[in-house]
């Protein structure tokens, strides 16, 4: 055994540079294949998620039509004790889960983040007066995080109890996954909110942060979380106000009966059951659903995805049958120039048996070297592309690396025992 090895490091160190052409080569195939693995499942595991997320429910939007010519129902005194039975109404209702969620930009004193966080980015009208610049927000119910299952990278979620503690300073605030580079759990922010001009509330404390990209369904919209900030919207604001807060509470309300609805049954179904509660509340005009099914534009969104899967699974197909055939035409050239060579050891003592495994003892040398040099450099690109390692990853490789290893080791063997060997030692 020490002289086949003898002769495997002999013969892999008269070829060096040469093999190192096809161990790049290698390298690069294996690297390409374990990361196309990986991508293809975690892209499943994301299709899953969105498929059970969007398409087994569906999402509506309620939209209150108090506007022009419908708005008679806000002059009326008792209209903000009918809206906050309305919204009652709608979070006792069985035949569907009301969610609270309303999208109004927030004042931040002293910012320090890029234009993406801000209110209008996505327009070119971005909005900083002076020390307070406007960022995107959310202002969501307690249970908003478990209807569209989010996900907490550190910290905690607001406490049931925080929506009925309507004067507690600082408000509590959860924020994107990007503001997780910006503020720290517990850091208290100066700003501005939509609550300040009623409690005079101006300071906001940070309890979480969102796990990266957590998404919503937001006015029949995919909403990507990570520059977004998360508050609580109450469930219960003191009635008792002046007439300079009335506009405010209204607003208030008018949010919070503006939020998503989860139902199996149909937007009609849904729509019927919003104008009986609104008849039995005597509110008018009554509110709208804007939502319908969305299974359409869920099934669609990982089509980009499907074809880099694709795209990567071809380009691996091609690297593992060229890596193949190089390698064999490798072992092929190399059989021909030491045809001698071999020659000499069967003189020498050596078997055919032998010179098998010298031939398979050089490849398996270029496969570990070129797999060691792969699983760096696919490690590397999984963090940086933040995509899981999948164990599956190697064994495919690693079997399929043997596999061309066994196949080019006996087409080379079969051309050493196709030539007369004794005819290349009568040459000089």
């Amino acid at each position: 055994m020490n002289k086949i090895q003898n002769e495997i490091l002999f013969f892999f160190s008269r070829k060096f540079l040469f093999s190192q052409l096809i161990i790049i080569q290698l390298i690069i195939c294996f690297t390409v294949c374990m990361f196309s693995i990986c991508f293809k499942e975690e892209s499943k595991s994301g299709t899953s998620n969105y498929v059970q997320k969007y398409i087994e429910t569906q999402y509506y939007e309620l939209s209150e039509y108090f506007i022009n010519d419908n708005d008679d129902f806000l002059e009326n005194d008792d209209s903000i004790k009918k809206l906050k039975l309305f919204y009652n109404q709608l979070k006792k209702e069985k035949s569907f889960k009301y969610g609270e969620i309303y999208q109004q930009s927030i004042y931040f004193k002293d910012f320090k983040g890029d234009d993406k966080f801000y209110y209008g980015y996505e327009y070119g009208k971005i909005r900083k007066n002076d020390d307070m610049s406007s960022l995107k927000a959310f202002w969501c119910g307690y249970d908003i995080n478990e209807i569209f299952d989010l996900s907490l990278l550190k910290g905690q979620w607001f406490n049931e109890e925080i929506y009925y503690d309507t004067y507690s300073s600082p408000i509590p605030i959860v924020l994107g996954y990007s503001y997780s580079k910006l503020y720290n759990i517990g850091d208290i922010i100066c700003g501005e909110g939509m609550t300040d001009s009623v409690y005079g509330n101006e300071q906001f404390k940070v309890i979480g942060f969102l796990s990266k990209d957590q998404t919503i369904m937001y006015q029949e919209q995919f909403v990507n979380l990570n520059h977004y900030i998360i508050f609580p919207l109450y469930n219960d604001i003191n009635t008792s106000f002046s007439e300079k807060q009335k506009s405010i509470l209204y607003r208030f309300y008018l949010m919070k009966t503006s939020g998503t609805i989860l139902s199996t049954n149909s937007k009609e179904h849904v729509q019927y059951t919003i104008n009986n509660i609104c008849e039995e509340l005597n509110i008018h005009p009554y509110y709208i659903v804007l939502g319908a099914d969305n299974q359409q534009d869920a099934r669609f969104i990982h089509t980009d995805i499907k074809r880099c899967n694709t795209l990567l699974s071809i380009i691996s197909i091609v690297l593992i049958i060229f890596s193949g055939i190089t390698l064999t035409a490798f072992e092929i050239i190399i059989v021909k120039q030491n045809l001698k060579y071999f020659a000499i050891l069967l003189i020498s003592g050596f078997k055919y048996s032998d010179i098998f495994k010298i031939l398979f003892g050089q490849t398996i040398f270029f496969q570990v070297e070129a797999l060691v040099f792969a699983s760096c450099i696919f490690i590397l690109l999984c963090k940086f592309f933040s995509v899981h390692i999948y164990l599956i990853s190697f064994v495919i490789v690693i079997f399929m690396a043997f596999i061309i290893t066994i196949i080019s080791d006996i087409i080379a063997y079969k051309k050493i025992i196709s030539f007369d060997l004794t005819e290349q030692l009568r040459r000089r």
